[in-house]
């Protein structure tokens, strides 16, 4: 075989293996994205729950809520939903591509990837004032999940805690920080921020404030608005991981509502 033969066969080849490895990743990927989905499903049906990939529609009093505004081309996916107690609940998963803007060229370029899990609960009987509430140690997460596997934190995490936390995004819509000057505690421990400060304080009686502080958890982010409270953590949890964050959320919600009866 000649040397020019030579050059035309491997000139072939190469362009045809680039090709088979790229189709090769993307059945690889499709398969787990197929796997993924059937693992969810199966895990509702034995927790009494329903199953649906795609975004849901939220009730008008939940899509005010920053998490669901934190970033660009917001995906809603991987629905569980169920009702406890007369509390309709849904647990999701959350992404957002978050933008920065280069001053040079005042361009904007994709940075990364952002992903919470969520756990929203709805009861028609209840009535919150609009609030935004977390932890004041929030640490940043060194890894998230995607299809099952443990992926370093993009650099974008280092720029400071507001690219984890939708503070900025809940100021914009009209949202202040409220100190409850009669529990030092509860303001060095946590950030609350509300829309009508005399109604949140209000609410905050000190039933509420200790039920909430002896069953919070680190991490956990809070916001409600008028029959929606929502519970988010800046990771993708996995399946047994939701089902804890359920129940500790429903923990959560349920010591709030059951203050209301001591206040």
């Amino acid at each position: 075989m000649s040397r020019t033969n030579t050059i035309h066969i491997s000139g072939f080849i190469f362009p045809l293996f680039f090709m088979a490895m790229i189709f090769g990743l993307v059945i690889f990927f499709v398969y787990k994205d197929k796997k993924r989905k059937k693992e969810i499903n199966d895990f509702c049906i034995r927790n009494g729950m329903t199953y649906q990939d795609k975004d849901i529609t939220l009730p008008p009093a939940a899509k005010k809520f920053a998490i669901v505004n934190l970033g660009r081309k917001r995906t809603i996916s991987s629905v569980m939903s169920g009702t406890r107690n007369s509390i309709k609940f849904y647990i999701f998963e959350i992404t957002s591509e978050e933008l920065e803007e280069t001053r040079a060229s005042r361009s904007r370029t994709r940075n990364a990837c952002l992903g919470h899990t969520v756990c929203l609960m709805i009861n028609t009987l209840t009535r919150f004032p609009s609030f935004y509430l977390r932890d004041s140690n929030d640490k940043l997460p060194k890894t998230f999940q995607f299809l099952g596997m443990e992926i370093p934190a993009p650099n974008i995490y280092t720029m400071g805690i507001d690219i984890i936390n939708p503070d900025k995004i809940y100021e914009k819509k009209g949202g202040k920080n409220i100190e409850l000057t009669d529990n030092p505690d509860f303001c060095n421990d946590f950030v609350l921020k509300g829309c009508n400060e005399e109604d949140v304080y209000k609410y905050f009686t000190v039933e509420k404030i200790n039920a909430f502080m002896d069953n919070h958890e680190s991490g956990y982010q809070y916001e409600a608005n008028e029959d929606c409270f929502m519970v988010s953590k800046p990771y993708i949890l996995e399946l047994e991981g939701r089902l804890d964050f359920l129940k500790k959320s429903m923990i959560i919600y349920n010591s709030i509502l059951s203050s209301n009866k001591l206040a």
